[in-house]
């Protein structure tokens, strides 16, 4: 690419990533929502940057990246003291708090840190919860500087 190639947009980068695969044998050890999700921050990265004017976007060395994000499962990937990522198999977890009966896991963000790795659950459920209703009488208050 030459230095005036305009910035390859969201859609063509999405394009080009079975081409990449096809050219870069080990990208098929990933899964393909993963580098998706990858090629997204990219491309919010780049928009941020042209929005605000500066903060140019810096490619990630190797061991730089510190999440990986599993955005989507058909079922629920947690079984007992495991849990099930899709090309990494089941990993031994340590579940602090148990998935509430009714709620639905939705994504899965695997975290890099100092003192090791760490799944974040992201969970939904379609309950609704009520408004609440004002009850009461209204009283106003006009708080002074002085007294």
């Amino acid at each position: 690419m030459s230095a005036d190639y305009p910035f390859p947009g969201y859609q063509q980068q999405q394009n080009n990533l079975p081409l990449a695969k096809k050219k870069f044998p080990w990208l098929k050890k990933v899964p393909s929502q993963v580098l998706q999700t990858n090629i997204r921050r990219l491309h919010d990265a780049w928009d941020f940057f042209q929005k605000r004017g500066y903060g140019f976007p810096r490619f990630k060395k190797f061991g730089q990246m510190k999440s990986l994000l599993f955005p989507q499962f058909k079922a629920n990937p947690i079984t007992g003291w495991q849990i099930k990522l899709p090309k990494l198999g089941r990993l031994p977890i340590n579940l602090h708090r148990p998935i509430p009966d009714g709620f639905v896991i939705k994504q899965v963000r695997v975290l890099k840190k100092a003192s090791g790795w760490f799944a974040v659950v992201s969970i939904h459920s379609d309950i609704e919860i009520p408004e609440p209703t004002p009850h009461g009488h209204c009283i106003g208050l006009d708080v002074g500087l002085l007294s």
